[in-house]
């Protein structure tokens, strides 16, 4: 039994440390894309929050993928952004899609 327990302890210690493995140039992305994005929304959308990014970025870190989550009044959504890196200078972005639900029901509404 003692043996059982170790052993799944030490698994479970394995897996945490293999989950948190990150990725510092998607990190990286996440942020300024999260400034830029919300800074953008400021103008277009008063009252708009991006609320969490997510990105993947590519092998030689100058493309990536986003999930933007946002809250708007009685909505919540998320916008799917492609991002490109340059070596130097901010990165951009553009929208490849957004989906909004209701923030109470969960069912999918217009945007």
């Amino acid at each position: 039994m003692t043996r059982l327990l170790v052993a799944l302890v030490a698994a479970l210690a394995l897996t945490g440390s293999a989950a948190a493995a990150v990725d510092p140039v998607a990190v990286l992305m996440q942020a300024s894309i999260k400034k830029a994005l919300q800074a953008n929304m400021n103008k277009q959308v008063p009252g708009m929050k991006v609320t969490t990014v997510k990105c993947t970025a590519s092998r030689d870190a100058t493309r990536g993928t986003c999930r933007a989550n946002f809250t708007y009044k009685t909505i919540r959504g998320y916008y799917m952004l492609s991002v490109k890196q340059p070596k130097t200078g901010r990165p951009s972005y553009t929208s490849t899609s957004v989906h909004c639900f209701d923030a109470k029901t969960g069912k999918s509404v217009s945007c």
